[in-house]
């Protein structure tokens, strides 16, 4: 054997070594069952999530997640600070607000909405922020549009009193607002927009969507919180169920059907009617443009504004409250 055919065997051999060696790694990784909670139910902009255990984008990586619906981000919060899970889904200004109030003990890691969500809805076109004035607002208690409707409007010059907010119930909310008995009314999409739209289609009604983030709202409605100690102990578990969740999302977006997307979301969401379920999955897909790595800016905007309807005092340096897991 010529020097040169010994040089390209050997070289040969060790990479098939190499390669051996990275899969008896990845064999060799511990099982990991984390337990994730959402920042609410089940709905359309979770179904990649249900994808990525169908395709076993988690199983490849030897992770079998336990996902925990919530009734939104308070308790979500709640749950990873009391450690019945690791991981949390919540939107940015939950977790910032508690970051800035030194009440939380997590580490952003991931973006899986990176724009906001809270949307007006109205029975006429809404041209601008100024359409708003003179006119009845609905929203709920606990919301944070009671507070962010007012700073969008001052942002617009526009006197956010020249708007009559109204916190109602939820179970009037809306029926409230289909008899007419308010002029417009928050909305969420992906949410709660289709199934209103789909509402108000019976009753031979039109409905139309104004969204917050065109008026200069900035936000993240979906971001992924680890606990910081499990994220200083064990970083490539962290990397790893991360991973598994990003491939899960990039996936969906790019291959998931229609069909596909009803039939995993039934099988969590029994009573799942197939054109809101598919229309809402679109609207989640229309809205996401860059998930994966957290902007600090948005962070920073984010909590100039809490600052300034007065949620937190003192902001936090931006740079300490996350950690990207992804590139």
């Amino acid at each position: 054997m010529s020097i040169r055919n010994l040089a390209a065997s050997l070289a040969l051999l060790i990479s098939f070594a190499l390669f051996d060696s990275a899969q008896n790694a990845r064999a060799a990784d511990a099982e990991l069952t984390p337990k994730i909670a959402l920042n609410f139910t089940w709905q359309a902009a979770y179904m990649p999530l249900l994808y990525g255990q169908a395709k076993s984008y988690f199983k490849a990586v030897n992770v079998t997640p336990d996902f925990v619906p919530t009734r939104g981000s308070d308790q979500a919060l709640q749950l990873i600070e009391s450690g019945q899970v690791d991981y949390a889904f919540v939107d940015s200004d939950t977790f910032l607000a508690s970051a800035a109030q030194k009440k939380t003990t997590t580490t952003a890691v991931y973006v899986w909405l990176d724009k906001p969500t809270l949307d007006v809805v109205s029975m006429a076109p809404l041209g601008g922020p100024s359409a708003l004035s003179g006119k009845t607002f609905g929203t709920l208690p606990q919301s944070s549009a009671r507070t962010v409707l007012p700073f969008v409007l001052r942002q617009n010059k526009i006197d956010p009193k020249s708007v009559d907010i109204q916190a109602l119930d939820f179970s009037v909310l809306y029926a409230l607002f289909l008899k007419g008995g308010i002029d417009t009314a928050e909305i969420h999409a992906p949410g709660s927009w289709q199934n209103l739209q789909a509402q108000a289609g019976a009753l031979g009604k039109k409905l139309y969507l104004t969204r917050m983030k065109d008026w200069g709202l900035v936000g993240y409605d979906k971001i992924l919180i680890v606990r910081s100690a499990l994220l200083r102990d064990s970083p490539a578990d962290v990397k790893r169920v991360v991973g598994a969740i990003n491939r899960s999302l990039t996936e969906a977006l790019a291959h998931a059907t229609d069909a596909e997307a009803y039939d995993l979301l039934k099988t969590v969401v029994p009573q799942a009617k197939e054109a809101p379920i598919i229309a809402d999955w679109h609207d989640y897909k229309d809205l996401v443009q860059k998930p994966g790595r957290i902007d600090g800016r948005v962070f920073d905007d984010s909590l100039r504004r809490l600052k300034a309807v007065g949620i937190v005092t003192d902001i936090p340096s931006v740079n300490t409250l996350y950690a990207n897991q992804v590139r």
